[in-house]
């Protein structure tokens, strides 16, 4: 199976530590419920959601779009990577009412979830109100608590869960490396 995501980021074959809450998210996204998650940094959040999503996709029928916020930070870009995840070649640069448009035009009959990773990078909050006003279910992923503040009121209503993410403490930490360096090893 190929990964796709952006960033070197090691995607564990197994998730250690985090069965309870990817249990939770899992059926978070298999019901379709707007989720809000947020940890400390190192906390696995990234790991969880890539994980989630690989099976997800490839087991569901819902489309799941992971977008990280450190490379897409505006309403525009968002729009354009989501827009490209559902139909490559569609989401040239134009104008955000032209993205919306072609995405209305491709979502009929289709679920979607969109996962932004990184929110706190996200400098147009608005984003979230349009993925919403589409009918598109969103999982966005924080460092903090207080992003989920820079989005509005009506946003904030859909987004019906806030889960999050705890430290690891030192024995996990110290079994996550020897993990991560028995895999290495193997490859």
């Amino acid at each position: 199976m190929t990964k796709r995501f952006y960033h070197n980021s090691h995607i564990p074959n197994e998730l250690l530590f985090r069965d309870k809450e990817r249990l939770k998210l899992l059926k978070f996204l298999l019901n379709g419920i707007n989720t809000f998650i947020y940890g400390n940094v190192g906390s696995g959040k990234t790991t969880l959601l890539k994980s989630i999503i690989e099976e997800f996709n490839s087991v569901n029928n819902a489309k799941v779009i992971y977008v990280d916020a450190t490379l897409h930070q505006t309403t525009n870009s968002i729009l354009r990577e989501v827009l490209s995840s559902i139909s490559p070649l569609s989401a040239i640069s134009k104008s955000n009412s032209y993205l919306i448009n072609r995405l209305k035009e491709k979502l009929r009959n289709r679920r979607v979830i969109v996962c932004v990773d990184h929110f706190e990078h996200v400098t147009q909050a608005d984003i979230v109100d349009k993925l919403l006003s589409l009918g598109i279910n969103i999982v966005l992923v924080s460092d903090s608590k207080e992003s989920f503040e820079k989005i509005s009121d009506i946003a904030k209503s859909k987004i019906t869960n806030i889960l999050q993410i705890p430290k690891y403490d030192f024995k996990q930490v110290r079994e996550i490396l020897l993990e991560r360096g028995e895999t290495r090893v193997k490859t």
